[in-house]
């Protein structure tokens, strides 16, 4: 009998040479994983979640070796066929459904704790090393900071000699509110050649609240609504909310209860009596808790319980930015307390071309148009979310419970270690 896991690793992929020499990436992630694994001795799973895979191509588990092997991890590799696939909108032109892909994974997973992650990261030592004392606690998130590294790390080299040119050939460091450029960055292209980028002069950091996302500009709409915080009441202040909302989603909210369809009335302009005294300095009410959000979607860790509980990401059918934002301000308010680990315990994170829509392998290249057609969650959207949840006290569970196709049997290849644990 395998033993339980304490950690499971949850990623999704598919064989389409996502953002060029994908395997590579892929398989310094699967061997770092296997050998710290084995090195700290912690049980952990790797729940790998194939997405929609081409039909042309060889699956991961023929494609990727197993030859770094470890009696502390088991490997399974999830399938979601096409046909599934192709029951979402927007299917013909985005191959991928990363969070709900990710949801599938965490929704199967069975370690006490599940790490939702991406297949392009390796763990800093002393990260790995952190966990391998199983100390996690059942009423926190944790977050790291995300160091992204040069592309031409080899996957060849072992393990020490990858961390070591990952701390010497940092690109980028992404943490709590800001992004800062280490050196000129240099991208991968979809052929796998480098395409040098003209150095960037900016030397201080760049303010961020997600994966390499710099904060949006002033938005007079917001500033009127921090006024509207300090002279409307709270249920003012959801109709305000509201229309920061897309259509479909302020539809779902106010047939769920949580948003009332009142028109948002008009300040209340006090009679001038006598001559106003002397305003207070204004107090910026925070809308919503100030969490690590940047690079949350490639290291976001949690008691499984509490993944169950919110019901995973968000599934919506558009672009998966700011949903894993989504995903931590519904954790966090489930009682959760956010928990930032040490600054060297840290993932790396393999550069790699920055476009979603090449030509994903073999299949039909995308037009612009097209693209521009698959919805996204801006980022105001995102703030009025977060303030709408901080506002209930609670999370919003935007899914049902078959969330991750929970009432759906896929077809599941186990990769059992050398050695099973009993």
């Amino acid at each position: 009998m395998v033993q339980t896991p304490y950690l499971s690793v949850v990623a999704t992929a598919r064989n389409d040479n996502h953002g060029g020499n994908m395997l590579n990436r892929m398989q310094i992630f699967v061997n770092g994983l296997l050998e710290q694994s084995r090195h700290y001795q912690l049980p952990i799973e790797l729940v790998l979640v194939e997405w929609n895979p081409p039909s042309d191509r060889p699956r991961l588990a023929e494609v990727l070796s197993w030859q770094r092997q470890s009696e502390f991890c088991t490997i399974r590799i999830i399938e979601v066929p096409p046909h599934l696939h192709q029951e979402f909108n927007h299917a013909e032109v985005l191959p991928l459904f990363q969070m709900i892909g990710k949801n599938v994974g965490i929704r199967r997973a069975r370690g006490e704790f599940v790490l939702a992650t991406n297949i392009d990261i390796l763990f800093s030592d002393e990260l790995f090393q952190f966990l391998a004392t199983r100390s996690l606690k059942h009423g926190e998130m944790y977050r790291v900071d995300r160091w992204d590294v040069s592309p031409f790390i080899s996957v060849e080299a072992s393990l020490a000699e990858q961390l070591t040119f990952c701390r010497e050939n940092c690109l980028r460091v992404n943490r709590k509110g800001e992004t800062v450029i280490v050196e000129p960055v240099q991208l991968i292209s979809e052929t796998s050649e480098p395409a040098a980028v003209e150095p960037n002069e900016a030397s201080e950091p760049i303010d961020s609240s997600h994966d390499n996302t710099v904060a949006a500009p002033p938005n007079p709409w917001l500033s009127n609504l921090r006024q509207l915080y300090r002279h409307l009441l709270p249920k003012r202040l959801k109709d305000a909310v509201l229309d920061q909302l897309p259509g479909d989603l302020r539809q779902w909210l106010i047939q769920h209860g949580l948003l009332s369809v009142q028109p948002l009335p008009p300040p209340v302009v006090p009679v001038e009596t006598e001559p106003e005294p002397e305003p207070e300095p204004a107090i910026d009410v925070p809308r919503y808790p100030d969490l690590h959000l940047n690079g949350c979607g490639d290291f976001t860790l949690l008691p499984r319980e509490t993944w169950l509980e919110v019901r995973g990401y968000p599934e919506f059918e558009m672009h998966g930015l700011h949903l894993d934002s989504i995903l931590c301000h519904a954790a966090y308010h489930t009682g959760l307390r956010e928990q930032l680990l040490e600054p060297n315990q840290v993932v790396y994170h393999i550069e790699h071309g920055r476009t979603w829509f090449p030509d994903w392998g073999s299949e039909s290249a995308v037009s612009k148009e097209e693209i521009d057609r698959i919805p996204k969650l801006e980022f105001d959207q995102l703030q009025a979310l977060a303030a709408l949840m901080n506002q209930l006290h609670r999370p919003i569970l935007f899914n049902d419970e078959d969330w991750g196709f929970g009432a759906i049997e896929l077809a599941e290849t186990i990769i059992l270690p050398e050695q099973v644990l009993v």
